[in-house]
């Protein structure tokens, strides 16, 4: 991963695919030339309907979908969209999502201890448990089955894997209204971690009940 990252500027950014929203499934979208700048310890929230491009600029950072064009710059210096990738992490998966074929899923647990054991995050994985309340009777589980800690346990999946930059799927007013207490406090434990936090949704009001302080970009 990238030694130092405090600043990701991304200049013309296109990028495009098949986007999984989890429990609303996959669907297509598409973000044309648009223009980003982002900074540690930051929320940031990209307003849009969906068919927008909030949802591909999540997954194109993180590598589920096809990046097409722009140029990449880390702490001003121009990058491969690989380094971004690699120390970012899309809320809603686990360390096996791309693993197509494996014979027994890990635990939250399993995956929270791997991260400890094997970045320097530091702490342990009781510690990261309690800081993202996740509940004793979900964490033993694999991810697709902890219903709606799902959120809350790929943060911390995440976070105790050493990534840095936190892009969550588009969401819809119900799902922020529904998801709006386990959002608050992670993203504020996140940005306070000078993690930086991207979050596509329809209008600010969403981002208002996350956070008091935030920036915005709007999509059309």
């Amino acid at each position: 991963m990238v030694a130092i990252l405090e600043e990701i500027r991304l200049d013309d950014f296109s990028v495009g695919g098949e986007c999984d929203l989890f429990h609303r499934g996959k669907v297509c979208d598409y973000l044309r030339r648009s223009s980003f700048e982002f900074h540690t310890g930051n929320l940031y929230g990209i307003i849009g309907e969906f068919g927008c491009g909030g949802a591909s600029l999540s997954c194109g950072m993180t590598g589920n979908i096809d990046y097409d064009e722009g140029k990449v710059y880390i702490d001003g210096q121009e990058s491969p969209l690989e380094h971004v990738i690699e120390n970012s992490w899309y809320v809603g998966m686990d360390l096996d999502n791309r693993k197509r074929f494996i014979k027994k899923r890990r635990t939250v647990r399993q995956q929270i201890e791997y991260g400890v054991h094997n970045t320097e995050q530091g702490g342990d994985a009781k510690k990261i448990q309690d800081i993202f309340r996740i509940s004793e009777e979900r964490i033993d589980r694999n991810i697709k089955y902890v219903s709606g800690e799902r959120w809350k346990a790929s943060a911390a999946i995440g976070y105790a894997n050493g990534r840095k930059i936190f892009c969550y799927p588009w969401m819809n007013s119900r799902d922020v209204e529904h998801l709006k207490e386990q959002l608050s406090y992670v993203v504020d434990y996140l940005i306070h971690s000078d993690c930086i936090v991207i979050f596509p949704t329809t209008k600010e009001d969403n981002i208002k009940k996350i956070c008091s302080e935030y920036k915005l970009y709007y999509l059309e």
